[in-house]
């Protein structure tokens, strides 16, 4: 590359688009980059991004051929067919990480190195990331070897194309999201049987999960996993809906935050409330006072033999605490709960299908053609025509 801006390290940073991934460090560790103007500094970007991407393509060879080591032999040659029984926990105890760690770093290495050498080669020359190997690797685990070379082959092709570009030049222009559907129609296309392959097993995984953030913050998550796309619309359509006639009572809640809390009430068996919070200032709305009463009438007792009868009959009023400090009794919090119930949501799902899978869909269902759904990405074509 010619030689960009007239900064100090001008002269080295035109030449970094031309070095190999070992010769960057050396020329990246000259370079001050306070003397560089905002073009030069853009490349020094990109040559540490192919740097990076040099010492994870290299590490990954480090660790597939320390696998096959045995264990601590000093014999420099020794090696053993195979992955060695105990390599996941040595690497483990090295890199100070935990033994699924370990173990997951030892698979990415063996499958990226040699089930995919074309792709570890594109790594290695800084063509593209990390990122981009995941979504291919990923898709590729249980097929065989020719498979996984014939999907790196296509993504990885610099036979000029009709239009004048190659795969390859479109593989580096595309982000991992974008790539990772591209992957999918590859894979489709070499293998039908491969998406109902997936499927089936993916469907077979499918779980309820929950875990924490850290420690001490008392946070945490649950989530659905791996369930249909139908069923996985038609739940969040039906959360979103009590959740948006909630919002419409008045509640100050995000939309975001009623879904969340609407899923928890649900899956608890309570009832999905709203909240809202009145000041001196800002009465309670009329019709949220209406639904909160409304509410209260329906939980009573048909014998109403309660001794405090009277009390819960007694209209819903936005009154604030009028305590000593006048600042908190203008900021009280007015809580009321109407039930707000709506019908079981029946979702409606939009698919993006190519004219010739639209005329001949049963012949595309038995071919294992992908079809988009937007939001959800690509399903086979006998879940699109069900």
């Amino acid at each position: 590359m010619d030689q960009v801006g007239n900064g100090g390290g001008g002269t080295v940073v035109g030449q970094l688009a031309g070095l190999p991934g070992r010769d960057l460090q050396a020329a990246l560790a000259r370079i001050d980059r306070q003397t560089l103007s905002g073009a030069e500094l853009a490349l020094v970007i990109r040559a540490r991004a192919r740097l990076l991407a040099w010492v994870q393509a290299e590490s990954a060879a480090d660790v597939n051929e320390f696998v096959h080591c045995p264990a601590w032999s000093t014999a420099p040659t020794a090696r053993v067919e195979g992955v060695q029984e105990f390599a996941c926990d040595e690497l483990a105890l090295l890199l100070h990480v935990a033994p699924m760690t370990g173990k997951n770093l030892v698979l990415h290495a063996v499958d990226l190195v040699e089930r995919h050498p074309r792709l570890w080669a594109a790594l290695a020359d800084g063509l593209i990331d990390s990122r981009k190997v995941a979504v291919v690797t990923s898709m590729t685990p249980d097929t065989e070897d020719r498979l996984a070379a014939a999907v790196d082959d296509a993504l990885l092709n610099t036979a000029t194309r009709a239009d004048g570009s190659t795969a390859l030049e479109q593989t580096i222009a595309e982000t991992p999201g974008v790539l990772s559907l591209r992957a999918q129609r590859v894979l489709s296309g070499l293998d039908p049987s491969w998406v109902r392959a997936v499927r089936r097993e993916t469907l077979r995984r499918r779980r309820l999960a929950k875990g924490t953030y850290g420690p001490g913050i008392g946070v945490g998550f649950l989530g659905l996993y791996d369930i249909d796309v139908p069923a996985m619309a038609a739940a969040y359509e039906h959360v979103n809906a009590i959740a948006r006639g909630i919002k419409r009572l008045g509640d100050t809640r995000t939309l975001d935050q009623l879904r969340a809390d609407t899923a928890v009430d649900l899956l608890t068996g309570g009832h999905p409330t709203p909240v809202y919070t009145a000041t001196r200032s800002t009465p309670l709305p009329r019709k949220f006072q209406e639904a909160a009463r409304h509410a209260a009438n329906a939980a009573k007792p048909k014998n109403d033999e309660r001794p405090d009868a009277k009390e819960a009959d007694a209209d819903i009023t936005a009154e604030a605490d009028t305590g000593s400090d006048p600042d908190v009794a203008a900021d009280a919090d007015l809580t009321a709960q109407p039930v707000v119930q709506t019908p079981r949501a029946r979702a409606d799902v939009d698919l993006v299908v190519h004219l010739n899978t639209l005329a001949d869909l049963v012949d595309a269902m038995h071919r294992g053609v992908l079809v988009e759904v937007p939001g959800f990405g690509l399903v086979p074509a006998d879940v699109a025509a069900r």
